[in-house]
């Protein structure tokens, strides 16, 4: 028991970046603490042989090789590791270091998701919405999406509210869509906030409220969203939820135009024609 605790706090420990550094480190890793993560793993533990398998698909202290990260993460995987079978369902679903298999991803996100993984609990509910691996089914897609919503997952947060907004899955409630587009928004999913500003513009699951949606538009757009720079463009150019402001519009059209928007080129030449 004493053993195990020990591994564990030294795991963290390489995981924050708490051990020494030396000369014989790459990327932040040590040679030395990754030799010991080997023997660990090759003992069989299995919080060893998840953050190896890490090291081995982010290249961290090794050279990148998603084979011996499957491999790893198999290991550890079939033994209940839930970080290790999330892992491994993210290499079947996209093929890296294995041949990509919907059904198998679904199978290890499944495994993972019945131990209370977050990312895992998103994912498989975004195969059921797709039908990636599993017989589509969008009632199962908001039963994962809700369980990895309600912990926080940000992802699954987004994507609960579509499936509240479309109606896909559960009864259409546009002001759920919208509550979960705000918890969304506020941990700065870009596209939630575009979503949410809309949702203001238009009075649509909630009361409209200009100066809201201005200022969603503006938390977008200064997250590089292209819509929400037109958008808040459009506001500064005719005044709707805040004062009209000219260069204020141009800036933002010019911001969407450099992002290939064809519209706000048109209006960034209006404007600049109207001046002269």
């Amino acid at each position: 028991m004493k053993k195990n605790l020990l591994l564990v706090i030294f795991f963290a420990m390489i995981l924050f970046g708490l051990t020494d550094c030396n000369s014989g480190h790459t990327n932040g890793q040590s040679t030395n603490e990754l030799d010991s993560l080997l023997i660990a793993s090759k003992q069989g533990d299995l919080q060893a042989q998840f953050w190896l398998g890490e090291h081995y698909m982010t290249g961290n202290g090794v050279e990148m090789d998603y084979a011996q990260a499957v491999y790893w993460w198999s290991k550890a995987a079939k033994r209940g590791n839930a970080q290790a079978q999330h892992g491994l369902g993210f290499c079947y679903y996209y093929g890296n270091g294995v041949e990509c298999d919907y059904s198998q991803a679904v199978y290890w996100y499944r495994k993972a998701a019945e131990q209370g993984h977050l990312d895992a609990q998103a994912r498989l509910g975004h195969c059921y919405f797709k039908g990636d691996g599993v017989e589509q089914d969008y009632a199962q897609a908001v039963y994962w999406y809700q369980k990895a919503a309600e912990s926080g997952d940000v992802n699954a947060q987004f994507n609960l509210a579509q499936c509240y907004y479309h109606g896909e899955g559960v009864v259409q409630d546009r002001a759920l869509a919208v509550s979960w587009w705000i918890k969304a928004a506020e941990q700065g999913d870009v596209q939630a906030q575009y979503n949410l500003a809309v949702c203001y513009a238009f009075g649509d699951g909630v009361t409209r409220n200009p100066r809201q949606a201005v200022y969603w538009y503006g938390i977008a757009a200064e997250g590089g969203d292209v819509k929400a720079q037109f958008s808040l463009a459009q506001c500064y150019d005719c005044g709707y939820g805040i004062t009209p402001n000219r260069e204020k519009a141009k800036y933002w059209f010019r911001k969407a135009a450099e992002q290939g928007d064809q519209d706000a080129k048109k209006e960034l030449l209006r404007l600049e024609s109207d001046q002269d």
